[in-house]
């Protein structure tokens, strides 16, 4: 189901009329992702329009889709304008939010153990983003936002924890990361999360892998499984 929602929007992308009719010209990308996260977090279906689920998920989604509503004028959940870092704060608030123990506010503030911590990682890496400083401390140059997504792909496909400083975990946690890094500073062979080599659009792949295609007619699982539309 997910998957053929999220398909369908993409089919019709070019139009840019998502899920719900919405025309969003250039923002079409990022309410793809929101509601692929709405649709994949969330115990029951729910999507950014405003349905009701159970727990904090309502609230969540609210608040994230609020804040894309309002993203033309790049005013983000706490109402900072940011100008070009709208997708990467939205897209940060929103895995703060669904991995603290604790409820932690957009604005930043934070709760208890190691969710503090990685809030301010992630506030780090966002916020030095221009000289591209991601949260591992590397200095990169042209795929910021694609490096700070991975990076959360890690925390959240690995059996333990994996500190957002770059600290691998067990079995294929550890693996998976060194992959990403050798997918984003090779970008020219193309290597991807599961090591396979593909040669299209690297981000686009890299970022697929998590959700759905960008642009391409197949849909790559984060458990390497490959369907076509």
């Amino acid at each position: 189901m997910e998957l053929w929602l999220m398909g369908f929007a993409l089919w019709n992308c070019s139009s840019w009329v998502l899920l719900y009719g919405t025309v969003a010209h250039g923002f079409c990308f990022m309410e793809l992702w929101l509601m692929g996260f709405a649709l994949w977090n969330c115990g029951s279906w729910v999507l950014l329009y405003g349905t009701v689920a159970h727990g904090f998920c309502f609230i969540e989604l609210w608040l994230m889709g609020f804040a894309l509503w309002n993203c033309g004028s790049w005013v983000l959940l706490y109402g900072t304008v940011a100008h070009g870092f709208c997708f990467m704060e939205l897209w940060l608030m929103g895995f703060a939010l669904w991995n603290c123990g604790s409820w932690v506010l957009l604005c930043g503030a934070v709760a208890h153990g190691c969710c503090s911590v990685e809030l301010w990682l992630m506030g780090v890496a966002l916020w030095n983003c221009g000289s591209w400083v991601l949260l591992c401390g590397t200095v990169a140059h042209g795929c910021c936002s694609v490096e700070l997504w991975l990076m959360g792909v890690a925390l959240w496909n690995c059996g333990s924890w994996v500190l957002l400083c770059g600290t691998v975990a067990h079995g294929c946690c550890s693996v998976e990361l060194w992959l990403m890094g050798v997918a984003l500073w090779n970008c020219g062979s193309w290597v991807l999360l599961c090591g396979t080599v593909a040669h299209g659009c690297c981000s686009v792949e890299l970022w697929l892998m998590g959700v759905a295609l960008w642009n391409c007619g197949l849909w790559v699982l984060l458990c390497g499984t490959v369907a076509y539309i």
